[in-house]
């Protein structure tokens, strides 16, 4: 896979009827088995700024840093800890992951996430990510199939 890439998140959060999108350039490198895609996310707080993002995976673990604040760590078939800025402050989350799923082929990486957001014995919502990373090229970007 090239270096220069499109990161595409699709995220379904149980409380939204629609699944909230996101599309960036970024950067991806592989080492030691380990997947590492940096790239630009959109600030929650103010449309215009941006911060940097961090995703990286393997087939049993994923973990996504956007900015200082929020830190979310994924094991999978069991439960780990995350941080989330939730524009009042940050709040220390348990998530219960369900599936951690890695699809790779020449043209795209895939990774698939269904998790519970956990506070104390509350569960808050049930979510499913989707991220493809797809190599940048003179076509622009296509949606993953």
């Amino acid at each position: 896979m090239k270096k220069d890439v499109w990161v595409y998140i699709v995220s379904h959060f149980d409380y939204e009827e629609e699944a909230v999108q996101m599309l960036a350039r970024g950067r991806y490198y592989k080492k030691n088995g380990k997947h590492y895609v940096l790239y630009d996310h959109a600030d929650t707080q103010s449309p215009y700024e941006t911060k940097p993002g961090r995703l990286t995976f393997n087939e049993t673990e994923a973990e996504m840093l956007r900015g200082r604040e929020t830190q979310l760590r994924f094991q999978k078939d069991g439960l780990s800890t995350g941080k989330y800025n939730s524009g009042l402050g940050v709040v220390v989350l348990t998530l219960d992951t369900s599936e951690l799923q890695l699809t790779e082929t020449q043209e795209q990486i895939q990774l698939t996430l269904c998790y519970k957001v956990l506070y104390g014995d509350m569960t808050i919502s049930e979510n499913k990510v989707v991220i493809s990373v797809t190599p940048q090229n003179e076509e622009g970007f296509r949606l993953p199939e």
